[in-house]
């Protein structure tokens, strides 16, 4: 317990980017990235192994700095970058050796404000399915923006603690990942009543939890992004704004989206990937319950490019180059249906990223954090 309170309070420099741990193997491992705003582009992965009879811990340091120089200190049979740092050391010590590796990034200390989580917030029961949301909230800043995500997983996985922004808490934003219906569990349209669901329950509760929910950005990726996506361009479509934990008074209209690869036309991806919609284990058919093909209304319903008018709110779009998983041209689609309607979208191509990318490219962040003080912060 000690290990894993210690392993937490490096949230600061960690900024949720990547915690995991093997609970098999009794691995941990922690991912420390250097704010995009430092000069020097760093990651630390520090990674702990419990020996529960002996006590002792297995730790590995390993840093690399990402534009082109190798990291110089050796353990005697290479650099860190290339094999890395193995010791056997107490509890106690694995203080000095987190710490030391957090100084080889120049002594950058934690950047922006602290985070309080309020994690499990019952939001919704739908058909009995209780759904949660993780609240991020940063300390120190009255009434901050709201912004939500959706997870992806294909609609049919995936969690919110998968939350790819919750690092916009630090830098003065009100973050809240959210959880929905699996395709399983119900089909479209049960996900987007939820995610709105959620985004009346967020404006219902804003003065209770002390942030502002006025104008609201939503972001989510993959099937995430998808849902995103669609929470933009159909706001006030009544067919797809649902009942999911009342609050009917509210609205569920958002006033910017972040899409990260999330797919915009069933129609046209049923062309060039069937796999995903005419198969049995594709996402696509899962979520409407059979081919695209044979329900080419549902598939049209569910797709966001469908419901672009010119009252829709402004969009971010990312998607990798290399996504075989979500072709790049969904994208593409979504983003050339906004300009034909005259209205504000950005796709920015990450040319080495394919689906998925945990690795933030340069000016991703930078991006977002440009396109919430637009949208939100100026209003």
């Amino acid at each position: 317990m000690f290990l894993l309170d210690f392993l937490f309070s490096l949230n600061g420099w960690i900024e949720n980017d990547r915690f995991s741990m093997n609970p098999r193997s009794n691995w941990i491992i922690i991912t420390i990235d250097s704010p995009p705003s430092t000069r020097k582009s760093v990651r630390i992965s520090v990674c702990c192994r419990i020996r529960k009879k002996s006590g002792w811990i297995l730790l590995r340091i390993r840093k690399d700095e990402r534009r082109g120089r190798s990291l110089s200190l050796h353990d005697g049979a290479g650099p860190i970058h290339k094999r890395a740092l193995t010791s056997r050391v107490k509890l106690f010590p694995i203080v000095l050796f987190s710490l030391l590796a957090l100084s080889l990034s120049k002594g950058e200390g934690p950047v922006g404000n602290k985070v309080t989580r309020h994690n499990g917030i019952e939001f919704a029961r739908p058909d009995g399915i209780p759904l949660l949301l993780d609240l991020h909230l940063p300390e120190g800043v009255k009434n901050p923006p709201l912004m939500v995500w959706i997870h992806g997983g294909g609609w049919k996985g995936g969690a919110r603690s998968n939350c790819k922004v919750v690092w916009a808490a630090r830098r003065g934003y009100a973050v809240a990942s959210i959880e929905y219906r699996f395709s399983q569990e119900a089909l479209f349209p049960a996900q987007i009543h939820d995610c709105k669901g959620a985004v009346r329950w967020l404006r219902a509760n804003a003065e209770k939890y002390g942030y502002n929910a006025e104008n609201v950005v939503v972001g989510g990726s993959s099937a995430g992004g998808h849902l995103a996506a669609l929470m933009g361009t159909s706001g006030e479509v009544a067919d797809l704004e649902g009942v999911t934990g009342g609050n009917a008074d509210q609205s569920s209209r958002v006033q910017g989206v972040i899409d990260y690869y999330g797919p915009s036309d069933f129609v046209q991806r049923s062309k060039v990937q069937p796999s995903k919609t005419e198969e049995p284990e594709g996402g696509v058919f899962q979520l409407l319950g059979g081919k695209v093909s044979e329900n080419l209304e549902k598939a049209i319903a569910a797709s966001p490019v469908t419901y672009v008018s010119k009252d829709d709110p402004p969009m971010l779009i990312l998607h990798g180059a290399k996504d075989k998983t979500v072709f790049l041209d969904q994208s593409e689609i979504l983003r050339d249906a906004y300009f034909k309607d005259g209205l504000e979208a950005e796709l920015i191509v990450n040319p080495q990223g394919g689906h998925g990318w945990k690795q933030a490219f340069e000016g991703e962040r930078e991006s977002i954090l440009s396109s919430l003080k637009k949208w939100i912060e100026s209003e």
